[in-house]
């Protein structure tokens, strides 16, 4: 049984059954399509010898697909039908973000999908969402944790926004701030921010630190305000913890499958080393962890899917436990490559930096196990 889970997660435990009832997740015909689709180009695209490549040329894989991304419309996945927009929920985008995490594609989709996620849901349907929906520009979102400096005063935003994951390109960017104590949402041109690139041990991803000084913003920039504007952050960084979720649930089957390949192709004293009892329970064990991590994501996109009140609170959880469970199946897989998994030239250390990385992002896992063990006491009374 995965550490720290109880009992009661055992009935989570189902088929690889798409379509559950109640609290689960019900994915539609177009999700699976969609998957499907973005399976193909990211295969023939985007595939781990390009992302290599990239990464030793020190190049942005995204430059290369950022023609052919607006062609295919993933610019307008989550933009509303009336302003051109596929208006595809963030449950339907779980499969894609396991796919992106499945080949560890550094590509700002989910930035951007959150950007006009929190533009539509405040209704703010003017000429720069339409922009984002067509492609036009790209948009990217600052978290409230990296964002707890900015102070929005007398039309101009000053302050500093620690790190931007995936913003490199970006022209938009949709930020929290405070305004005369009350929050506010702000959706800031960065023509006029200080932009730095900072780097990740992570190399699949880019990040940058933006400073603000002095900005304009207008009132037309305002998005949201008070409780409409504090409501809109926390669905955006349930849908962000949900979506980083589901990348690492992609990122563990992919190390995990690319583990069992080589145990079933090398061989020592004579033996495929797959063969050793010892490794094949310690495979099963990662196995049963991966798919109590899968449940647990479908149960949370389940919550996420019918509104629920606990919804961001299993985001959480589910976040910090699918990144744990990727980071135990990536340091698996370095132990059972034997030596060679602590090369540079294995792919191992790219999926461990990256799960990693999941896991300190927007929380760890320990302060979403708090976060839900809150919940339910509050719940008991």
């Amino acid at each position: 049984m995965l550490p720290g889970c109880s009992a009661s997660f055992l009935p989570f435990m189902q088929p690889n059954d798409d379509h559950y009832s109640g609290d689960w997740i019900v994915m539609t015909i177009d999700a699976q399509e969609l998957r499907r689709a973005v399976e193909d180009v990211l295969r023939e695209q985007a595939g781990l010898d390009r992302v290599r490549a990239a990464v030793e040329e020190g190049t942005w894989l995204f430059d290369k697909l950022k023609s052919l991304s607006v062609e295919l419309g993933w610019n307008a996945l989550a933009g509303p039908e009336d302003m051109g927009g596929l208006d595809v929920g963030a449950v339907d985008l779980l499969p894609v973000h396991e796919e992106f995490g499945r080949r560890l594609v550094s590509f700002p989709l989910l930035p951007h999908t959150l950007c006009v996620r929190g533009l539509a849901l405040a209704r703010a349907a003017d000429e720069r969402l339409e922009a984002l929906v067509g492609g036009g520009v790209r948009g990217a979102v600052a978290f409230p944790d990296a964002a707890t400096e900015l102070r929005f005063d007398g039309g101009h935003l000053n302050g500093m926004v620690s790190y931007v994951l995936d913003s490199c390109g970006a022209d938009l960017l949709l930020v929290p701030a405070v305004r005369d104590g009350e929050a506010c949402l702000l959706l800031v041109t960065l023509s006029g921010a200080v932009r730095e690139t900072i780097g990740f041990a992570d190399v699949t991803r880019r990040c940058e630190r933006i400073r603000f000084d002095d900005v304009i913003v207008g009132e037309t920039d305002v998005v949201a305000t008070g409780e409409v504007a504090n409501k809109i952050i926390e669905r955006i960084l349930a849908e962000a913890r949900l979506a980083l979720a589901a990348d690492s649930v992609g990122g563990a089957q992919a190390i995990f499958d690319i583990t069992l390949e080589y145990l079933c192709t090398r061989r020592q004293f004579g033996r495929l080393i797959g063969s050793f009892q010892a490794l094949k329970h310690r495979c099963a064990d990662l196995a049963v962890n991966l798919r109590m991590a899968e449940a647990l994501l479908k149960f949370a996109a389940g919550r996420i899917q019918a509104d629920g009140a606990d919804a961001a609170v299993w985001a959480f959880m589910a976040k910090g436990r699918c990144a744990s469970v990727y980071h135990s199946i990536a340091a698996e897989a370095i132990q059972m490559h034997g030596g060679m998994g602590f090369t540079w030239e294995s792919d191992c250390h790219l999926f461990i930096k990256r799960a990693k990385l999941n896991e300190q992002l927007l929380g760890s896992p320990m302060e979403g196990a708090l976060a839900l063990a809150g919940e339910l006491l509050a719940e008991r009374g």
